[in-house]
């Protein structure tokens, strides 16, 4: 089984099951035991196969893992979560199904249908279906403590589409469909994002202020609701993930230990995930991480951009290599992003040049004009070796609208024109300076 294209994408629906699925040694036992159902009854109808990046693995051992955010485990949790949608590696230039089979949109591009797969099951052995997705929506997303908000007033800004909040209906266990108000082609991201991660409804729903009004004020019982009985830190909550968390000590350490009933197989059949322990250790210090990632005293860690000259020339000493990461990172967003945020702190004048650059930072013309002054290409060269260059310029790109097509070959044209536009304003060019014929503005500034 390979992918198309350059890039692997890592999980396929093969056309039928496997003859026989193994497991690591550590839950055979258990099965021998009494302990565990077999394998094939906790897998899906159907189990995905995850490509290998480089080598199929082999069962055993713990996986090191080093974090600095010490004072939160917000991020662990994406090593629990598993999303609809996810993203091809190394660049992240292909979006696939995961946790939903497939997906089918209308011609007009405002109804999409998500085929959930049959028969994976959450870490508790409770079967995933398309009431998980719908507690994320409705319950999560749309849900507010406070008794004048609307759905439209806290619903995620992208899923308002032509003025009007999407539209979600369960058609069965596994079947969701999806209606946008206007014509949407960026579904991918919405779809593929944490947005509609799927929750364990039968699991949280005994916390959820909406279902138990014994647990008092609304407000304080949805505090908790997120604090804790949806933090990745909580050894009791079911996950569709590789790993369950099963000690913490805060600000310290996490161990992970294996999903008995993850659902991903590899390519000779063997359940995921290889390593019988993630182990995450904390520290207080980024520069501390990085000395102790340079010195090679973790396995693994997925920190992505920026790298800097520090981990790329140690990589012989500290017996470690630098990959791609999946996903895509472009300098130009970042930059544009800083200026928004200038324009909101400007929200408030408190004199008159204020009010000039509020206006002046307000005006498209002159962030396109700004734009077209800034090197990029030279401001990286600035930051990094020359070899850290190369390596960083991979990770250059844009995100990917059409799964069917390389990257600037949309098969909707207006996705397409959108590319073509932000390709025209975002390369380096001092020679540029007359607006588009036919506009007005003052693109010459």
């Amino acid at each position: 089984m390979t992918a198309a294209g350059a890039d692997i994408v890592p999980v396929i629906t093969p056309d039928g099951p496997m003859a026989s699925y193994s497991e690591s040694p550590v839950l055979a036992a258990k099965v021998a035991a009494g302990e565990l159902p077999p394998v094939q009854e906790r897998l899906p109808d159907l189990p995905p196969v995850e490509q290998a990046f480089e080598a199929v693995g082999k069962y055993g051992g713990t996986l090191r893992h080093v974090e600095a955010l010490y004072t939160s485990f917000g991020s662990i949790t994406r090593y629990m979560n598993e999303g609809l949608i996810d993203v091809s590696v190394p660049s992240g230039t292909h979006r696939y199904p995961n946790l939903a089979e497939s997906i089918e949109w209308s011609d007009d591009l405002t109804t999409y249908t998500i085929h959930l797969r049959k028969g994976v099951k959450w870490s508790d052995g409770e079967e995933f279906t398309a009431a998980d997705v719908m507690f994320k929506w409705e319950d999560i997303r749309l849900y507010s403590p406070d008794p004048d908000a609307t759905p439209l007033s806290v619903a995620p800004s992208d899923f308002i589409i032509g003025g009007e909040l999407a539209e979600f209906t369960m058609l069965d266990d596994y079947t969701i469909v999806v209606k946008f108000a206007a014509p949407f082609a960026n579904y991918h991201k919405n779809i593929g994002w944490n947005y509609l991660d799927p929750e364990p409804a039968h699991y949280l729903k005994q916390f959820h202020p909406k279902y138990n009004e014994e647990l008092g004020d609304p407000t304080e019982a949805w505090q908790d609701f997120n604090t804790v009985h949806r933090a990745g830190t909580n050894t009791e909550r079911p996950t569709l993930g590789p790993w369950i968390p099963e000690t913490v000590k805060e600000g310290e350490l996490m161990v992970m230990v294996r999903n008995p009933y993850y659902w991903k197989v590899d390519e000779k059949g063997q359940q995921l995930p290889y390593a019988d322990e993630l182990r995450v250790t904390y520290v207080k210090d980024k520069e501390v991480e990085k000395l102790q990632l340079a010195a090679g005293e973790y396995d693994w860690h997925a920190m992505g951009p920026p790298v800097d000259a520090v981990l790329f020339q140690q990589q012989a000493n500290g017996n470690y290599r630098l990959v791609t990461p999946p996903g895509l990172h472009n300098y130009w967003v970042f930059i544009k992003r800083k200026l928004a945020w200038i324009t909101n702190a400007l929200e408030n004048p408190q004199n008159e040049n204020d009010d000039k650059l509020a206006a002046l930072l307000l005006d498209n013309d002159f962030l396109q004009a700004l734009q077209l002054g800034i090197d990029n290409e030279q401001m990286m060269r600035a930051y990094a070796t020359p070899e850290l260059y190369e390596f960083r310029a991979k990770l250059v790109g844009r995100p990917r609208l059409d799964p069917d097509k390389p990257i600037g070959q949309s098969a909707d044209p207006r996705v397409q024109a959108m590319w073509d536009h932000l390709e025209q304003w975002t390369r380096y060019d001092l020679g540029r300076g007359e607006p588009d014929a036919g506009r007005s503005g003052t693109g010459g500034r």
